[in-house]
Formats: C-alpha cells, structure tokens, sequence
C-alpha cells in the first residue's frame, strides 16, 4: 500500500509509540504535544475512537503535570466525545 493513506497511518503509530514512550519516561509536555498531534491525524482520518483515547491521554499528560483542573476538563471533554 502507498499513498497518502498509508503515510497516515505510519504517521500514526510513530505519534502513538512516541507518545507512549514520553510518557513512560516521564517527559509530559512532549507526550501532550506527540497526542495533540495523534488526535489530529485521528481526527483527519475520521477515526473518533483514536481521537477520544489521544485526548485521554493528553489529560493524562495535564494529571502528571499536576494541571489537575485541566485534566478534569479534558477527561470530561472525552467522555462527552466517547458518549457520542
């Protein structure tokens, strides 16, 4: 397979791994920035389960930051998301 479908979906596993791998180490902010950029290559490929569990984590990321109003709001925001 090649094309655009494919280099989005490599794209996607290589923000997954490298998001999981921040935040395994710790390093939350670039974790957050590696989800945002996973929710939106979900969100681009129409595929809102992706989207939901990418902005979990990016709460996550808020929670061990101690942002915990933030995680709040985001962990809300994807519940409202996943109910949809």
């Amino acid at each position: 397979a090649s094309g655009p479908a494919f280099a989005l979906r490599g794209t996607i596993e290589q923000l997954r791994e490298e998001a999981y791998r921040a935040a395994q180490a710790k390093q939350y902010e670039v974790a957050a920035e590696k989800y945002r950029a996973l929710r939106g290559a979900a969100q681009q490929k129409k595929d809102p389960r992706l989207a939901v569990q990418a902005l979990n984590a990016i709460a996550g990321c808020h929670y061990g930051l101690f942002q915990y109003r933030d995680a709040l709001r985001l962990y809300e925001e994807a519940l409202g998301e996943a109910e949809k």
